[in-house]
């Protein structure tokens, strides 16, 4: 929390005024919103104490215009309020209504450029339609985070986004699985027992397929080229 006396005293009045979330079992929603790379996880902790470890409902990433059967890609605010109207009411309150909503804020500027790209407008947009519309039902608190305090809670080193892969990927491989949650939100797949989403395992599959379909091409294309000079 920063600012002026002011600020901060506004901000401790609001955070007074607001009911308590505080429940067992507790659940979390995260997103960090794109409109080809949504990525959301779902948590819960049954137990409001040091000693509980969250259980990993979710961990999805996916195209909206894919999930949501929306094709239409125009850039207007009623196509994509009827997007992310799909994203709230299919996913954000589909099964358990999470108690909190943390939402990554998107960034208006990367690598200090001055301009301000379309698709990085598009995703503010986005997102300041999702949060409005889960304000709106009331329903649930909404947790807008800046990128540098998610990166930071992983890392804090300068190539924080490889180190947070690294360490994801040594999960998966080596960490505990999570636990396969008794209901799972529709459409999206759930969590397999070894810790991997469906669609991520699909994804692994498919691109270690690809990559061996490349090499046997490649493979054909050298012995092609050595039998041609005895031609």
């Amino acid at each position: 929390m920063s600012g002026t006396k002011g600020e901060l005293a506004e901000s401790l009045g609001r955070a007074i005024e607001q009911p308590s979330v505080l429940k067992e079992p507790f659940h979390v929603l995260a997103i960090d919103v794109g409109l080809r790379n949504f990525s959301f996880s779902r948590f819960r902790l049954d137990r409001l104490d040091e000693s509980s470890v969250p259980s990993l409902l979710q961990w999805y990433k996916m195209d909206l215009h894919q999930y949501t059967g929306i094709e239409n890609e125009e850039f207007t605010p009623v196509n994509y309020s009827q997007i992310m109207g799909h994203v709230v009411r299919d996913l954000v309150y589909a099964g358990d209504v999470p108690d909190v909503v943390v939402v990554e804020r998107q960034r208006f500027r990367t690598m200090g450029n001055k301009n301000v790209f379309e698709h990085i407008l598009k995703s503010n947009i986005l997102e300041s339609i999702l949060v409005a519309t889960i304000l709106a039902k009331g329903s649930c608190r909404v947790e807008s985070q800046s990128p540098q305090k998610m990166a930071s809670y992983w890392t804090s080193g300068k190539d924080s986004k490889t180190e947070r892969m690294a360490k994801v990927a040594r999960v998966l491989r080596t960490g505990p699985a999570a636990k396969t949650a008794r209901r799972t939100v529709p459409v999206a797949p759930p969590l397999r027992p070894d810790g991997v989403s469906q669609l991520y395992q699909f994804c692994l599959q498919d691109r270690r397929g690809r990559v061996a379909q490349e090499g046997r091409r490649r493979g054909r294309l050298a012995a092609a080229r050595a039998v041609l000079p005895r031609l």
